[in-house]
């Protein structure tokens, strides 16, 4: 009997010492940060003479604190400005490869999800294809036009294919897949920038303020 009462004590003491610090994680609080999200041409291939940007800008908004093993996301809709020139190659009657050059250009918007990874390991840029999850985060889906216009001496069914793929994020800089230098979203010291280390990122992030 003795160990039972025992027994008992120690898992009430247990109950009430892990209580709070369940409670504490679960605790957490929409924020917004305002942002801008940017590539240059020349980071997209250093072979070829680009130039331009693509830039998204916006808020970006997350629950804050994330547990601590767990990655903290950020999701918003993005106004997207696209003023690049890229180069590619393309296949001559010959059958020969040859330099070819693109310019791109666009205005659109992009619903963005932002994930920063727990571990330090950097951050990741996605496109969100479905808005569904993210409602409670996400403001109304935007009505507005969305276009995009590619002319150059590359294949022109490719161009043409890259002007319908511009509202996906598959176009230019192709901001849907792109790893970031960041370890964390500040919370004061504002602007913020995380630049590129090329080639393995090449977009800059901007931070310039946060809410609450």
């Amino acid at each position: 009997m003795r160990i039972t009462r025992a027994t008992l004590v120690i898992a009430t003491f247990a109950w009430i010492g892990l209580t709070p610090k369940v409670a504490a994680q679960q605790a957490k609080t929409k924020v917004s940060y305002d942002v801008e999200l940017s590539t240059l041409g020349s980071l997209l291939d250093d072979n070829c003479t680009g130039s331009g940007t693509d830039i998204l800008t916006g808020t970006l908004v997350g629950m804050e604190p994330a547990d601590p093993t767990d990655d903290n996301d950020y999701v918003g809709t993005l106004t997207r400005s696209t003023r690049i020139s890229i180069c590619g190659t393309r296949r001559t009657a010959a059958g020969l490869d040859v330099v070819c050059n693109m310019s791109i250009t666009g205005n659109g918007f992009a619903d963005v999800s932002l994930t920063v990874y727990f571990d330090g390991r950097g951050a990741w840029l996605q496109y969100l294809d479905d808005r569904t999850q993210w409602a409670h985060l996400l403001p109304p889906a935007p009505v507005g036009p969305v276009n995009s216009v590619v002319n150059g001496t590359c294949d022109p069914a490719e161009m043409a294919q890259l002007q319908t793929d511009y509202p996906g994020g598959q176009t230019a800089g192709s901001p849907s897949g792109q790893r970031l230098e960041v370890d964390s979203l500040p919370t004061s010291g504002f602007p913020t920038t995380f630049p590129p280390k090329a080639p393995e990122s090449i977009w800059t992030l901007k931070v310039f303020a946060r809410r609450p």
